[in-house]
């Protein structure tokens, strides 16, 4: 029995995440940078890939953190020159927040590992990913009713 088959699902999903961020690390060449969607800095610049742009509320609701956190993140990606903060002109007091084209071209770090997965065949990645859809919305809903 390896160490794999000891673990339970949610350890050996850590253990892979771990791995995969790992490799992605190794995988860049000195002095680039890549950043991963799923964590701080990174995850605010993927919504607003997604989005194109936001306003700061949104953005602080959607990334599911806490507007000092977001503010934090927001100025130092401000300070890299990844992102621009504008007011709104319909609302004084509302702000948007835009891509950099310098933002615009980040690679993240997914974009960088999906060799990682050419161990699978096309039909199994697509199911991995509708796995992991499932799992994801799964989860959103547990923690959705931990909160009532």
């Amino acid at each position: 029995m390896t160490d794999e088959n000891l673990l339970g699902l949610s350890e050996l999903f850590e253990s892979v995440s771990r791995k995969l961020k790992n490799y992605g690390r190794k995988k860049l060449k000195p002095g680039e940078t890549v950043l991963n969607p799923n964590e701080g800095q990174g995850k605010l610049l993927l919504i607003l890939r997604e989005t194109g742009n936001i306003s700061q509320k949104d953005l602080i609701v959607k990334a599911a953190i806490s507007s000092q956190c977001a503010s934090t993140h927001l100025g130092k990606l401000e300070t890299s020159g990844l992102i621009i903060r504008k007011h709104d002109p319909t609302d004084k007091r509302a702000v948007n927040i835009y891509l950099t084209e310098r933002g615009k071209a980040l690679e993240f770090q997914s974009e960088g590992t999906d060799d990682a997965f050419s161990c699978l065949t096309e039909k199994e990645r697509d199911a991995f990913r509708d796995y992991l859809g499932r799992i994801e919305t799964n989860i959103d809903n547990l923690l959705r009713n931990i909160s009532r």
